[in-house]
């Protein structure tokens, strides 16, 4: 092999291995401080971003559930903004008990992510799964002038294990005390049955196992208005529900969007996904039904 094309190898080798770690660090998270909410993990593409999310994890969850989903997105183009709710367990050894004096706390905390996010000229979107589902639904019927839309996954509107929520918070003394507190009445069947995600996702210390009777009235309202409210939303909202959800029924979701007759309202199903979609092998299939539906308003941008 000659000198100048053996030259030539070495630098085109190098280029391409400058041009992999450059991508690669532009596509890792990075943590940003958004006050009051706390720390917020970034999912950033190379270049301006499509579309920005602004997600809201579940009622056990935390913001490193969108782990999986945040790079598939941001590998198409998309910032993925994940932040955690207040008196939620992030990392393991911490304790938390659910609770909130108000739930249009958790509209504002949405909201407060939502405009330290926003890029201009670049849509801004809500994105919820499961109990998150509930303030952003609220936020974007009663705020449409922030988002520009919304994704849904397995949205909670209704769930399985309602009644046990609520024999759980009569045996706890509701509604005398408001903040006495029991277990939440779900169980690892309930999110999937994988055992991969069981080990490593629901088996740890990061998920909140005790919530207060004030935090679950609270939810409960909350979920009324979410539902009260879809007919009057105004912009696109996505809603892709599992069609193995153990926890969520998709049908019984399903009709509760048809019943709101609202054009804007879009409803599609992930057949194989479980409650925990997100963090398993549909995580592509989901970032794809994300990102051809984007796409198809995107254009509308403000």
């Amino acid at each position: 092999m000659s000198g100048s094309r053996f030259q030539c190898l070495v630098l085109l080798q190098v280029a391409i291995m400058t041009s992999i770690r450059a991508f690669g660090s532009e596509l890792s998270p990075d943590k940003v401080l958004v006050a009051p909410v706390g720390e917020v993990t970034v999912f950033r593409p190379a270049g301006t971003p499509r579309a920005v999310f602004v997600a809201v994890h579940g009622i056990q969850s935390n913001q490193t559930w969108y782990g999986r989903l945040g790079e598939e997105l941001a590998h198409r183009g998309f910032a993925v903004w994940a932040y955690t709710r207040p008196n939620a367990i992030l990392r393991p050894g911490e304790s938390a008990i659910a609770d909130a004096d108000s739930w249009e706390l958790w509209i504002d905390q949405l909201e407060t992510v939502g405009k330290r996010a926003r890029v201009p000229n670049v849509p801004l979107m809500a994105m919820g799964v499961s109990w998150g589902a509930r303030p952003v639904l609220a936020s974007v019927a009663l705020h449409p002038g922030l988002w520009n839309g919304a994704v849904v996954l397995n949205p909670a509107l209704k769930t399985r294990k309602d009644i046990n929520f609520l024999i759980g918070a009569f045996l706890s003394g509701a509604p005398f005390l408001r903040l006495g507190t029991f277990a939440i009445p779900l169980t690892t069947n309930d999110y999937t049955n994988n055992p991969s995600t069981i080990n490593h996702w629901l088996s740890g210390g990061t998920l909140t196992k005790r919530c207060t009777n004030r935090f679950f009235g609270r939810t409960v309202a909350l979920r009324q208005h979410a539902d009260h409210r879809l007919a009057d939303i105004q912009r696109p909202v996505l809603a892709l529900l599992g069609g193995e959800d153990n926890l969520v029924p998709h049908d019984a979701v399903e009709k509760i969007f048809i019943r709101a007759t609202n054009p804007r309202l879009t409803v599609s199903t992930v057949k194989s996904g479980t409650h925990c979609m997100i963090l398993e092998k549909e995580s592509p299939e989901i970032a794809d039904q994300i990102e051809n539906w984007t796409g198809s308003f995107a254009k509308n941008n403000r």
